[in-house]
């Protein structure tokens, strides 16, 4: 395998699917797992500082995954805002056998169909308003050892927990602790 054809083109647009199992969800004070279900998509550009056969730009293009559940319906977690998710980076470690190292930032909105406690109180009848959050900072996933990009069912792990905001003040609202997403080309 050459070094041209490790990493992948400059301005291929790559989709990926993406799967998330268990994921800590705490809301408030209630805790629930979740799995999360969609897709990615990037778009390969070149990167300031390196030569593009040793490391690229992954500019995400597009993130939506969503998961059901029983008591808190749909919840969404989909791309924000393009031009505020930082840069992602592909680079190569290791040339033979090949080894890539990826690093995702992802700003998101996580929307939640029935929020815990909307199912309280007075008119608890009505259909409640979904809650809808976003990230206090990116989300950092890593996945240090891929042999290709797209990846084929390897796993990203989160770097640090990921604090979710409403969106008119920077109260945290709801956490993600873990997101071990298994992601596919």
């Amino acid at each position: 395998m050459t070094t041209a054809t490790v990493l992948p083109s400059i301005g291929a647009e790559i989709p990926c699917s993406c799967y998330a199992a268990n994921v800590p969800l705490k809301v408030r004070t209630a805790l629930v797992n979740v799995e999360f279900k969609g897709g990615i998509k990037v778009r390969v550009e070149t990167h300031p500082d390196e030569p593009p056969h040793k490391a690229v730009v992954l500019k995400v293009v597009g993130h939506k995954v969503e998961a059901d559940h029983p008591q808190l319906g749909r919840i969404t977690i989909e791309q924000d805002n393009m031009e505020a998710t930082p840069d992602s980076l592909l680079k190569i470690v290791q040339h033979f056998p090949p080894k890539l190292s990826a690093t995702m930032f992802l700003s998101f909105k996580l929307t939640i169909e029935r929020p815990p406690g909307s199912e309280e109180g007075p008119g608890a009848m009505a259909r409640p308003e979904p809650l809808v959050l976003r990230t206090k900072e990116p989300a950092k996933l890593l996945s240090p050892e891929l042999s290709k990009f797209p990846p084929d069912g390897d796993f990203y792990r989160l770097e640090t927990p990921i604090k979710l905001v409403h969106p008119d003040n920077d109260q945290v609202i709801a956490t993600i602790d873990k997101f071990p997403v298994r992601v596919g080309g």
